[in-house]
């Protein structure tokens, strides 16, 4: 269960960190606009999910 645990808080810090990385100026300088963006984009609130999955399982496996 401790693995468990481990591996999630690993994605959501992997998660958190990129969201911030790849929209900072987003993030300054219009956080909200920005959310309420996500609801016309095509992949809509999957997008950071399954960039950071994307990521991380590439992190496991190299």
């Amino acid at each position: 269960m401790y693995i468990v645990k481990r591996e999630f808080k690993i994605f959501f810090l992997l998660f958190f960190f990129l969201s911030l990385s790849m929209h900072y100026s987003a993030w300054i300088d219009h956080p909200s606009l920005h959310l309420q963006a996500l609801n016309q984009s095509n992949l809509w609130w999957l997008h950071p999910i399954i960039f950071t999955l994307v990521i991380y399982i590439n992190s496991i496996f190299t």
